[in-house]
């Protein structure tokens, strides 16, 4: 995919408005594992915790907060896409339910291609968009390893965007990827509120890649500086990124981390 050819670049031009959605707590996120296997797409493993499940509940009301308060400009008409894996699926199921715990009688909003009033949970689910352009990162050997072991990663990612060390999937590899999934997005859809649910470096890449976008500087393997929390909502806004966190350097790996 050319880099002119990156929709992300020009964030302002885009047809539709992206929220960012970070899946809520996980079984691997508890066992301190990095789970980001492509295999898992689809399956069971690494669901949600029970935690997980309110913090997703959570980030459906917070969603109706942003799309109901007129300053933020944001589409009634909202679309769904999301990851494939345990995690992302479940988010987006409990997020949807949290969306629609807030209705009230006036409101006026579409979601997943239909009007919310008197449409259950499970069919508006049914209606969303799974792709693997959105899938976790692929950490390569240290997949199934300790939390820790970013620490062989990320500060490589900042010097050399594509680093493929241990077989990880590189930071430019991946926002090529996210780029496809967006070009997806504005293919399908116009003037909608497009959610994306995703995994932390998936929709850090992404977002720190879309707000710098063309001629606003910086590096886009900083994108660790940007920690998404677990639940945590954001809009893509380009010349928008949060207040960088220096994250400390992690435990370096050791044998008995294994």
């Amino acid at each position: 995919m050319p880099l002119d050819n990156f929709p992300l670049k020009n964030v302002p031009t885009l047809k539709n408005t992206y929220i960012l959605l970070r899946h809520g707590q996980s079984t691997s996120n508890v066992e301190g594992i990095i789970s980001s296997d492509p295999s898992l797409s689809n399956s069971k493993k690494h669901p949600l915790t029970e935690d997980g499940v309110g913090q997703s509940f959570a980030a459906g009301k917070a969603l109706y907060d942003l799309v109901s308060t007129p300053s933020h400009q944001l589409n009634p008409t909202i679309q769904f896409v999301s990851s494939p894996f345990a995690r992302t699926r479940q988010t987006t199921m409990n997020a949807i339910d949290g969306f629609l715990s807030c209705l009230d009688p006036a409101d006026d909003f579409s979601l997943n291609g239909q009007v919310c009033d008197g449409v259950s949970a499970d069919t508006l689910n049914d209606a969303t968009v799974y792709t693997d352009f959105f899938r976790e990162r692929f950490f390569g050997k240290l997949d199934g390893m300790k939390l820790s072991t970013y620490a062989y990663v990320w500060p490589v990612d900042k010097m050399d965007t594509i680093n493929t060390g241990f077989g990880c999937e590189s930071v430019d590899e991946v926002y090529e990827r996210v780029n496809k999934g967006i070009a997806l997005c504005e293919r399908r859809w116009s003037q909608q509120t497009v959610v994306i649910v995703s995994h932390a470096d998936t929709l850090q890449i992404l977002q720190t890649g879309g707000a710098r976008g063309e001629g606003k500087g910086g590096n886009i393997g900083d994108f660790s500086d940007y920690r998404f929390k677990n639940g945590e909502v954001r809009v893509l806004r380009q010349g928008e990124l949060p207040e960088a966190e220096k994250m400390e350097p992690p435990a370096r790996w050791s044998q008995g981390n294994n």
